[in-house]
């Protein structure tokens, strides 16, 4: 369950998210977020790549709420959220992430 492992904090767009840091998320599943490529799938199969420094940045993270609610119709289940870069790398609808080493 996402919600169980430790919130943090990231603002993208003048809006506050409340998600997991997405190198938190991957060690969880034992994962190393430096040993490939990583990428983001929304439902309807748009993805986008991070790079290893993206990935590892703390204020990267998988969303799960907004504003101090539940995340947008047009962002569920999750959202990847990436503070200063390009809107097209915050992921809507994230239905997985993955990883090619």
């Amino acid at each position: 369950e996402l919600r169980e492992l430790a919130a943090v904090e990231a603002v993208a767009n003048g809006e506050t998210y409340v998600g997991v840091p997405l190198a938190q998320l991957l060690e969880a599943a034992g994962v190393d977020p430096a040993a490939g490529e990583v990428s983001a799938v929304a439902v309807d199969d748009f993805s986008a790549g991070y790079t290893a420094e993206q990935v590892n940045r703390p204020d990267t993270i998988v969303a799960y709420a907004r504003q101090g609610g539940d995340l947008a119709e047009d962002e569920q289940p999750f959202r990847m959220v990436l503070p200063d870069e390009r809107g097209m790398l915050n992921v809507r609808m994230l239905g997985r992430i993955e990883v090619a080493q």
